[in-house]
């Protein structure tokens, strides 16, 4: 093994010396084994390389000399105050260092400038900030009157009153009690107008004379269960003679109502205020009431010992006379009704 190595390193020496190159012929390789061949040719990629890289270190020593020259004559310069070199450079750094103050100071002085108009904008924004809070606060409060007003008139305008018969309170949770009262008219002895009134419990007057003649009336009106009798209703005969009550209720949430006969359900969309029976005045009798809803379970407050000239109300039944579709009615069958509101 030590023969080999002692063998390349004879081989390198021969190849670098151009003297004994000239003897070997690297590039034929057929006069040569493989293996020679191949350490030949490396050695000469080898010697290629290490005078190449003699050639680059000369060339950098070269370099390094000449910095050094230059170090040196500027250490000469420098250290030589009185030369004129120097004093130019001396001249020329002043210069620059008085230029560089004097904008130095300007940049302070602008500096200043900027933050005292910065800070002057700052209370200005400060300022409108603050004038701002203070109109976005007065149009919420603008805004929440003018909502208030708005709701006031909505309601003033789509308000609605209806007659609750037979009570003397309004039952919707909805409606407003306007005034209590008792169902007036014409009597059933003589004829009169049809139409029936709910008569306030506190009347007031105005001019009178009190004369009782045969001018145009306004009485109490009673219950009169003539051929019926269920108990515990509005049909039980235990309730005859008594005054029929009556409510006048406001509606602020809606602006309509309506009667409607033979239902005791509102149809779709509307809302019930209250359901009962139909009521009327007798076919015999000579005033004949209209027709009104009177509630399922009226209020029974005051009752009569006996008739005098009272309307009377008597419960309505339908009646299957050829023009009437039976069924879905039915003939002697009690009426309901409902009051519906929107």
């Amino acid at each position: 093994m030590k023969g080999r190595f002692f063998l390349i390193f004879c081989l390198v020496c021969l190849v670098k010396s151009k003297e004994i190159q000239g003897f070997i012929d690297v590039s034929d390789k057929g006069s040569n084994t493989p293996l020679t061949w191949f350490i030949l040719q490396r050695l000469t990629q080898i010697g290629t390389q290490l005078g190449n890289l003699q050639t680059q270190n000369h060339d950098k020593q070269g370099r390094l000399s000449k910095v050094e020259e230059n170090v040196a004559n500027l250490k000469t310069k420098i250290g030589d105050r009185n030369s004129q070199e120097y004093r130019v450079i001396l001249a020329r750094i002043q210069s620059d260092l008085q230029k560089l103050m004097k904008q130095s100071v300007k940049d302070k002085e602008e500096i200043s400038s900027l933050k005292l108009s910065l800070k002057k904008n700052s209370n200005k924004l400060q300022q409108c900030t603050t004038k701002s809070q203070q109109q976005e606060e007065d149009i919420s409060k603008m805004n929440i009157t003018v909502n208030k007003n708005f709701n006031s008139i909505q309601q003033r305008t789509d308000g609605t009153n209806y007659i609750q018969w037979g009570r003397s309170t309004c039952t919707s949770s909805k409606a407003k009690l306007v005034y209590s009262g008792f169902v007036g008219g014409s009597s059933y002895t003589v004829a009169g107008p049809p139409n029936n009134l709910c008569v306030p419990n506190e009347p007031q007057w105005g001019f009178y004379d009190n004369k009782v003649n045969s001018s145009p009336f306004v009485g109490a009106a009673v219950f009169q269960n003539y051929d019926i009798n269920i108990q515990n209703t509005l049909f039980d005969k235990k309730y005859n003679y008594y005054m029929i009550q009556c409510a006048v209720c406001d509606l602020t949430q809606a602006s309509s109502t309506m009667m409607i006969p033979g239902r005791k359900r509102c149809y779709e969309n509307w809302r019930m205020e209250y359901t009962g029976y139909l009521m009327g005045g007798h076919p015999s009798n000579k005033a004949n009431p209209e027709y009104i809803c009177v509630d399922g379970n009226p209020d029974y407050i005051r009752k009569i010992p006996r008739l005098s000239n009272e309307g009377i109300l008597y419960s309505v039944h339908s009646q299957c006379n050829g023009a009437t579709p039976c069924p879905p009615y039915v003939n002697g069958r009690e009426m309901t009704c409902v009051v519906c509101s929107k």
